[in-house]
């Protein structure tokens, strides 16, 4: 009897090993970073994505900067297709369009 009672409990702790949960991870994220060319004279940017999460362009580039840069708005969201829509201050150029996020990523979209 001893034997069946340490096969059944070393069968019962084999599977507690085998069997834990597994957490579901994250869904990896990705980012865009709208920016401004610094010879397009363009003032300050609002930018408006299709969740109504918003930020403001306020500073030029002369090239394309990285994610998290200062004066641009970068989004960080799920890998996917997302809608935005840019006014500039004072009711000049406007921008709509789609931008794909992927895994990891980091896309610079210039607005001109």
């Amino acid at each position: 009897m001893k034997k069946l009672t340490y096969v059944v409990l070393i069968l019962i702790m084999g599977l507690m090993l085998f069997s834990t949960c597994k957490k579901d991870d994250p869904a990896p994220k990705g980012k865009v970073v709208f920016w401004n060319d610094a010879a397009s004279g363009l003032g300050n940017v609002t930018v408006t994505m299709g969740d109504n999460t918003a930020g403001i362009i306020t500073s030029d580039y002369t090239g394309s900067p990285d994610c998290d840069a200062a004066g641009c708005f970068t989004y960080t969201n799920n890998a996917g297709v997302y809608s935005y829509s840019a006014q500039e201050d004072g009711g000049g150029k406007t921008w709509h369009g789609t931008v794909t996020i992927t895994e990891n990523g980091c896309l610079a979209l210039r607005l001109m």
